[in-house]
């Protein structure tokens, strides 16, 4: 059971476009719509403005979480006469659905060069793109997009190794935490009880309570029955399959418990909700 990867698959990460952008005067874009957007420099220096002035030297890498109302502009500085080079990742996800990660994820999160040219997974995924974008061969539109959505895992990887981890991360790098979700997330129809969770976690139960709470931002069977809701969900959209069949996959007894639980969490009927149409996709070389 891969629980980030879970949880990314139910608040519908998408990467969206990819770049490479060469620059020699400013750039600036505003964003209204929620997104996230990656950089990562290449070759030069630069300043992103984006709430504050954040600077940026060769091979760091900033994702700014929610971009939305704001204007950013990348300001180049002297790089001998040569253009800057930065990838620029667009990512799409759901913030407005009940999970701690979309709404616990921070405004920016900044990775210092070191990050990129360790033996990890993120370095070796930039050094793809950047080949990718600069040859732009078939099946650039796919390949593009799939190691966009890989380094966004590999930032929020990345941000797992840090002391100040933000909450719902923190609690995947805690033992005792990690084997509750992970139990949480395999059998979400048994009817958990915090005192059996504490007893998985090796915890007595008002510090297992405490804990999840603090490290996932939500106490344990808030968290449950949320993500019980958005698993049915999930199955609603892509699955296709009858509402009941989805209610009882994840552990509902009555149609109207039910309904009542799934309208009051997203404020619509089950049968509202309507297979997912795709994200449009682009790939700028």
């Amino acid at each position: 059971m891969d629980i980030l990867g879970d949880v990314l698959g139910v608040i519908g990460l998408k990467a969206t476009a990819a770049s490479v952008l060469t620059l020699t005067s400013d750039y600036e874009e505003e964003r209204t719509a929620s997104e996230s957007v990656a950089y990562i420099l290449l070759d030069g220096k630069c300043v992103i403005e984006f709430q504050e002035r954040i600077s940026l030297l060769p091979r760091d890498t900033l994702l700014l979480g929610d971009t939305r109302n704001f204007v950013h502009r990348v300001s180049p500085e002297f790089n001998n006469g040569k253009p800057i080079r930065l990838i620029q990742c667009v990512f799409k996800l759901e913030r407005s659905l009940p999970h701690p990660l979309p709404r616990y994820f921070p405004a920016q999160l900044n990775l210092e060069a070191r990050f990129l040219t360790d033996e990890t997974e993120l370095g070796r995924a930039v050094h793809l793109l950047d080949g990718e974008l600069i040859n732009s061969l078939p099946g650039i539109s796919y390949t593009g997009l799939r190691l966009a959505e890989i380094i966004f895992v590999e930032i929020l990887r990345r941000c797992c190794l840090d002391v100040t981890q933000p909450r719902f991360l923190a609690g995947l790098t805690d033992s005792s935490v990690l084997r509750t979700l992970l139990i949480m997330h395999r059998e979400p129809a048994k009817s958990w009880q915090v005192a059996e969770l504490a007893k998985e976690a090796g915890l007595s139960r008002s510090a297992f309570s405490s804990r999840f709470h603090d490290l996932v931002g939500e106490p344990p069977l808030t968290y449950l029955r949320y993500w019980r809701l958005l698993k049915a969900r999930l199955l609603l959209q892509e699955e296709v399959i009858p509402v009941w069949e989805a209610a009882q996959i994840v552990g509902y007894q009555s149609r109207g418990g039910f309904s009542r639980a799934f309208n009051r969490l997203f404020g619509g009927a089950p049968s509202a909700i309507l297979k997912e149409k795709p994200n449009p996709q682009t790939i700028q070389c």
